[in-house]
C-alpha cells in the first residue's frame, strides 16, 4: 500500500500547482512548468538593499522586471504585476502560474548605498509542458551549489503500473481471505469429530478350557461313585 501510495504521489505534479525555488547563485538552469509558482530568490535579504532585476527578450532588447530601493519594490512590469509578490525578508519574487514568456535569461544588478553597481548575475530561467514536471532543489555547500532536478514524466505509464498493482494486491487479498476461511472450516470440522467420539468400557471374561471343564465334572463323578461303608 504504500508503494501504491507513493506512485499517487508521483502523478501529483502533472496535475496540481507545485512550487519551484531556483536562485540565483546557482549554477544550473532554473526549470519550472507552465501554471506552476515559481520561487525566485535574487538575495537572501532584499531590506535596505537597492537592486533591479532584468529580463532579456532578444541581444539588443530587454525589459526591467521590477526595481527596490528604500524598502520598497518598483516599476514591476505588467507582464508579471498581476501574478506575482516580493517577499524582503528572503530576497524572493514569487511568480504564480507562470507562462511560457516568463522564459528567457534574467539579469540581477545590485548597486550600494551611493548607487554604485557592485554586483551582476545572470540565471537562464526554462518553461516547460506540463506533462513533464521539473523540480530543481538548490543548496549551498561549502561555497558551492548543488542542484538536484527530478523529471517525472510519463504519467500514462505511471497510470497503468498503478492499475497492474492495484489488482495484484487485489487478488492475494482475496487469495489470503480464502485460505483462512478453509483453515477455519477444517478447525470446525476437526472439532465437531472429536466432540463425537465415545468411549465404551469393555469388560474381559475369564474363558475356562474344556480339558479343566472335563476334570472338573470328571472329579464330581469319582467322589459320586466312592462306596460307603
Amino acid at each position: 500500500m504504500l508503494f501504491i501510495f507513493g506512485l499517487l504521489l508521483l502523478l501529483i505534479p502533472t496535475h496540481t500547482c507545485v512550487d519551484m525555488f531556483c536562485r540565483f547563485n546557482q549554477t544550473d538552469p532554473c526549470y519550472t512548468s507552465l501554471g506552476h509558482k515559481l520561487n525566485l530568490q535574487v538575495v537572501t535579504d532584499a531590506r535596505d538593499q537597492e537592486l533591479e532585476l532584468h529580463k532579456e527578450l532578444n541581444s539588443n532588447n530587454k525589459i526591467r522586471v521590477f526595481r527596490v530601493k528604500n524598502n520598497t519594490i518598483m516599476n514591476k512590469h505588467e507582464s508579471i504585476s498581476h501574478r506575482s509578490e516580493f517577499i524582503f525578508n528572503n530576497g524572493t519574487l514569487i511568480i504564480n502560474s507562470v507562462i511560457r514568456s516568463d522564459s528567457g535569461t534574467y539579469r540581477l544588478l545590485v548597486y550600494d548605498t551611493d548607487g554604485r553597481k557592485t554586483h551582476e548575475v545572470d540565471l537562464q530561467v526554462n518553461i516547460e509542458e506540463r506533462t513533464i514536471a521539473t523540480v530543481t532543489n538548490s543548496t549551498q555547500t561549502s561555497g558551492h551549489v548543488l542542484s538536484v532536478t527530478l523529471i517525472v514524466s510519463g504519467s500514462t505509464t505511471l497510470t497503468f503500473i498503478l492499475l497492474i498493482i492495484i489488482v495484484c494486491y487485489t487478488y492475494k487479498k482475496k487469495k489470503q481471505l480464502k485460505l483462512t476461511a478453509e483453515s477455519s472450516s477444517t478447525a470446525d470440522v476437526e472439532k465437531m469429530d472429536e466432540e463425537e467420539v465415545q468411549y465404551g468400557e469393555v469388560t474381559f471374561t475369564p474363558t475356562v478350557s474344556n480339558i479343566q471343564q472335563a476334570d472338573i465334572e470328571h472329579g464330581d463323578c469319582v467322589y459320586s461313585q466312592v462306596p460307603k461303608r
